[in-house]
C-alpha cells in the first residue's frame, strides 16, 4: 500500500501521524484521500475502526494548507464538519488540532448544549475550520454568526446518525447556504438505502468509496461470556468489577430509560459511574465525557449513542449488560477498546434464554468467545469440575408451578339458561324455595 507521502499528505503531517504511531494510510484512507485532494466529492463507507476520521480530515487540512490565510484580515471559516453529537465535535477537534501543528484557534467545535455567547465570541476570531451539530450551526448561520461564502470543503460525519437524529432539515438548510463550489463529502459506518439515497442527491457526481463490509474487530480484544439469570445481570457485573478493576470501562445497555437506575444502583456500591444517553441533556453529556477523560470516572453506562464515533481513550473493558441487536451493534461498542495495538477485553453476560446468541456472533465475526466461571470472587477457567456443579444447580431448580384448572369453566348456553329460568318460576309458584319459607314463617306467627 502506497505510503502517506506518495498520496499527497506533506512530509510534516507524516512526521506528525508518526508520532501518534501512525505509519501507514488504513485502506479507506488509501482510497477517499486522492479523490478529496483533487476537489472531487466524496461518498465514504467503511466499518468503525478503519480510520474514517483521518480519511476526510487529512485531505480537508491539506487542501487548507495550499491556502493560507490573509494576514490581518484572517477570512471566514474555509471548512465545515457537521457530526451528530457534542461529544463527536469535540473528538474531532482534538485530532485536526493533532494533526495541524499551531492551530489551536483555527479549528473548534460549536455544538448544542455549549454556552452560545462564547461560542459566538470564538466565531469573532475566524478559526479555519468549524466542528459542530447541525441546529447549533445552523443558527449561527441564520443570524449570521458564521457566514459561509469562503467555505471550501463540507464534510457530513456519521451521515446514517444525522438521518436518524432528526437533522436531515438542519444538515440540508447549512448544505444550501455554502457556496455551490464547496467540495462535500458524506462519511458513515453504515449506509442505508435512504441514508444512500438521500446523500447522492446532495452531492456532486461523487466518489465512492467503500471498504469491505465484513465486520472485523481487533485481535487484541479478548471477548469473554458469562450466563446468569436474567435479575443477577447486574449484581454480577458489580462483582467483575471488582475482580478486573478497570481504570475506564463501558457497560452497554438497551434503554435509555434503564440507565439512571442503573447508575444509581452502581454508585450504592462505590462504583464511579455516569450515565451517557440521548435522552440526558447535552450539557450533562458533555460534562460526563470530561469526567471520564479526566479519570474522575470508572464507568460509563451508555446506549448505543457512545458506540459510535467516539474515541474514548483508556477503555480497558466493555460490558454488555443487554444483549446488542445485531452483530455490527456488538462490533461498534467492543470497538471502543483495544485500540492503537493495546489489549481489551469484552464481557458480555446474558441469560440462558439468549445463550445462543452468542454462536451467532461468533460465526458471524469469527470470534470466539472464552466461558471461564467466577467462583469464589475469582475469574478462571472452566473445568469439568464447573461443568458438573451447574448441571447439578440447573437441575435443582424447582420447576414453576402449574396454573391450577377451574373446576368447571364451561359457559351455559342460552337455550340451559332458559331453562333454568323456567325452573325457578315453576318452583316459586308451587311456594318452594325462599318464598315458601318466609310464607311458612308469618304462617307461624299467626
Amino acid at each position: 500500500m502506497a505510503p502517506f507521502s506518495d498520496l499527497g499528505i506533506s512530509p510534516a503531517r507524516v512526521e506528525r501521524l508518526e508520532a501518534q504511531g501512525i505509519t501507514e494510510p488504513s485502506p479507506v484512507q488509501a482510497a477517499a484521500l486522492p479523490p478529496q485532494l483533487s476537489g472531487r466529492d466524496a461518498l465514504v463507507e467503511a466499518p468503525t475502526g478503519t480510520g474514517k476520521t483521518l480519511a476526510y480530515l487529512l485531505p480537508l487540512l491539506a487542501r487548507l494548507d495550499a491556502v493560507p490565510p490573509a494576514e490581518g484580515n484572517p477570512a471566514p471559516p474555509q471548512a465545515l464538519v457537521l457530526v451528530p453529537t457534542p461529544e463527536l465535535a469535540m473528538q474531532v477537534r482534538d485530532v485536526a488540532r493533532g494533526l495541524w501543528e499551531g492551530a489551536q484557534g483555527d479549528v473548534v467545535a460549536i455544538a448544542g448544549g455549549g454556552n452560545p455567547a462564547r461560542q459566538v465570541e470564538t466565531l469573532k476570531k475566524s478559526p479555519r475550520v468549524v466542528i459542530g451539530t447541525p441546529g447549533r450551526l445552523l443558527e449561527f448561520v441564520k443570524t449570521k454568526k458564521l457566514p459561509l461564502a469562503s467555505l471550501r470543503v463540507l464534510v457530513a460525519d456519521e451521515v446514517d446518525l444525522l438521518l436518524d437524529q432528526g437533522n436531515r432539515g438542519d444538515v440540508e438548510q447549512v448544505l444550501r447556504q455554502a457556496p455551490v463550489e464547496t467540495q462535500r463529502v458524506f462519511v458513515s459506518a453504515t449506509l442505508g438505502a435512504e441514508a444512500e439515497s438521500w446523500a447522492e442527491k446532495l452531492l456532486k457526481t461523487p466518489e465512492v468509496v467503500r471498504v469491505s463490509g465484513e465486520l472485523k474487530l481487533p485481535e487484541t480484544i479478548t471477548h469473554l461470556a458469562f450466563v446468569v439469570d436474567q435479575r443477577e445481570k447486574l449484581p454480577f457485573i458489580r462483582k467483575l468489577v471488582a475482580h478486573y478493576e478497570p481504570v475506564g470501562a463501558i457497560a452497554f445497555a438497551n434503554r435509555n430509560e434503564a440507565i439512571p437506575e442503573l447508575v444509581s444502583k452502581l454508585r450504592y456500591h462505590k462504583i464511579r459511574a455516569a450515565g451517557l444517553h440521548g435522552a440526558a441533556r447535552k450539557d450533562e453529556r458533555a460534562a460526563v465525557m470530561r469526567d471520564f477523560r479526566a479519570g474522575k470516572l470508572q464507568m460509563l453506562v451508555a446506549s448505543d449513542l457512545a458506540a459510535r464515533g467516539l474515541d474514548l481513550s483508556g477503555v480497558s473493558v466493555v460490558f454488555n449488560l443487554d444483549l446488542p441487536t445485531d452483530a455490527e451493534h456488538y462490533v461498534h461498542r467492543v470497538g471502543r477498546t483495544g485500540r492503537m495495538g493495546r489489549q481489551g477485553t469484552a464481557i458480555t453476560v446474558v441469560s440462558p434464554q439468549e445463550a445462543f446468541v452468542l454462536e451467532k456472533f461468533e460465526k458471524a465475526l469469527g470470534i470466539h468467545f472464552e466461558r471461564p466461571v467466577y467462583f469464589h470472587g475469582e475469574v478462571r477457567e472452566r473445568t469439568e469440575k464447573d461443568e458438573k456443579r451447574e448441571a447439578r444447580k440447573a437441575k435443582s431448580k424447582p420447576k414453576p408451578a402449574e396454573p391450577s384448572k377451574p373446576k368447571n369453566d364451561k359457559q351455559p348456553s342460552a337455550k340451559q339458561i332458559a331453562k333454568g329460568k323456567a325452573r325457578k318460576a315453576k318452583r316459586k309458584a308451587a311456594g318452594v324455595g325462599k318464598w315458601s319459607k318466609a310464607k311458612s314463617s308469618e304462617q307461624a306467627a299467626e
